[in-house]
């Protein structure tokens, strides 16, 4: 059993997979009571109206964690240096052998973790690609 479990989720803010995961992961932590202090990451606060419409069982596991929004706020697609720096530096001391750090949400937020998932393939696909294979017939 591990002191803390620190999971970095992005945000809660939304329907998505993504969200469900973070959910699901979470519920597995605590069902099994594999820490004894679960904290979620979120770069926003959540917001009630949007998270209690999760399935029933979702809702009750976020009873049972603490959040801490870490205020990252990403203009276009560049992340503000000051917000991301301070949250990988608060994170990165976290890593021992009492903590577990898990980054779902990897392929956003690059911060190093014991675990990192990807949720889906990203790729950046800008507006001027010539696309030969569409141009022959």
């Amino acid at each position: 059993m591990w002191d803390s479990i620190h999971i970095i989720v992005g945000t809660l803010n939304a329907r998505g997979g993504r969200e469900f995961l973070a959910l699901a992961f979470t519920r597995f932590f605590i069902e099994h009571r594999l820490g004894k202090r679960l904290i979620l990451y979120t770069k926003d606060e959540p917001d009630p109206l949007i998270t209690s419409t999760f399935p029933l069982e979702f809702v009750d596991v976020l009873k049972h964690v603490v959040f801490r929004p870490l205020g990252i706020i990403y203009s276009k697609k560049l992340w503000r240096g000051v917000p991301y720096i301070r949250a990988a530096e608060n994170i990165l001391s976290l890593n021992n052998n009492k903590s577990l750090t898990i980054n779902l949400n990897s392929d956003s937020i690059p911060i190093p973790a014991q675990i990192c998932y990807v949720h889906f393939p990203y790729f950046g696909i800008g507006e001027n690609i010539n696309l030969r294979s569409k141009a022959k017939k």
